[in-house]
This record gives structure tokens, sequence and C-alpha cells, in this order.
């Protein structure tokens, strides 16, 4: 009687570390988190750097120079409008390449959140770290979509920018990807 009292408390047991071991991993909503929050430097450096006066007609110049091929022609750009030209070109790249990071980290985060419904068992201590974990993710989110709104805040940065939101950020949601609104069945 001992003996079976003593292997029915070392299969409890067993089955305790079980349910222990089968805590959610959150690595794919902290890794989406850092990952769009990373994005979000990135624009934000960008969104920082200060527009010289009169880009508009420095960048006019230098579209007009890309035509003529006669050197001595060119118009003469002043070089503040040019590092501006070139960090403005350089911040999208950036932007896109993180954009496209940012893209496959939330699809990543949505899978995981989707697959947590049907999660039956889940203990009060892992409900409240999911809970942390998606709030954090929920204000990274937040966070760069203030950062993009920056981007396209004034028609300068816009008009560098525009190919890298529209891109990365501006994608309408696909029907599959749980952001599109459901339409009503008839």
């Amino acid at each position: 009687m001992m003996k079976a009292g003593q292997r029915l408390a070392c299969l409890a047991a067993g089955c305790a570390s079980l349910f222990a071991i089968a805590a959610p991993d959150l690595t794919p909503l902290t890794q989406a988190t850092s990952v769009i929050n990373d994005c979000a430097t990135v624009a934000n450096s960008i969104s920082a750097v200060p527009v010289p006066a009169d880009h508009a007609k420095a960048a006019l110049a230098a579209a007009t120079n890309d035509t003529i091929t006669d050197p001595k022609q060119k118009l003469a750009i002043d070089p503040t409008q040019t590092t501006f030209a070139q960090q403005m070109k350089d911040g999208a790249a950036r932007l896109d390449a993180c954009g496209k990071n940012v893209r496959a980290a939330t699809g990543q985060a949505n899978d995981f959140i989707r697959g947590l419904g049907s999660q039956t068992n889940m203990s009060q201590d892992d409900g409240n770290a999911v809970k942390a974990a998606y709030e954090a993710y929920a204000k990274a989110q937040e966070n760069m979509r203030a950062a993009t709104a920056l981007l396209t805040s004034d028609h300068v940065r816009a008009s560098y920018m525009m190919a890298p939101l529209q891109a990365n950020f501006l994608q309408p949601a696909t029907p599959n990807s749980g952001t599109a609104p459901r339409r009503a069945q008839q």
C-alpha cells in the first residue's frame, strides 16, 4: 500500500512537471516587440534629421542635373542639400530593411497569438506573462505607427520614405492575416 502511494505521488509530481513545462514560449512576441522597437528607432532617427531650407529647389536641381550630360552645364547644389538627400536615401534603405523584418516578426507574433486561443489549461502566472508580453507588443506597434506618422508629416521626408513605408507598413491587411475586418456572411 505504501509503495502504491509513493508511485501515485511520483506520478502526480511528474504530471505537474509536465504542465509546468507546457508554459507558453513567448519568444515570438518578445522578438517581434524588439524588432518593432528597433525599427521605430530607425524611423525616429530619420525624422530627427532637420530639413534644410529650400530643399525642394535643390531636389529639382539634382533631378535636372541627372538629365544633363555635359558637366559644365550642371547646376550647383549646396553640399548641405546633397548631404540631407543622401541621409534620406540611406534612411529609406534602413527603413526598408527593418520594415521587412517587422513584417516577418509581426506575422510570427500574430500566428502565436492566434495559437494561444487553443490553450485551455494556462496557469494564472502564464496568463499574466502572456498579457505583459502582449501589452509590450501592442505598445511597440503603437510607437511604430507614431514613428511612421512623423515620417509622413512633411512632404520632403514623405517623398523619400514613401516607397519603404508603402511596401512594409501601409499594405492593406490580407484576409488571412487576422487584421482584416470580417465581412458579414450573406
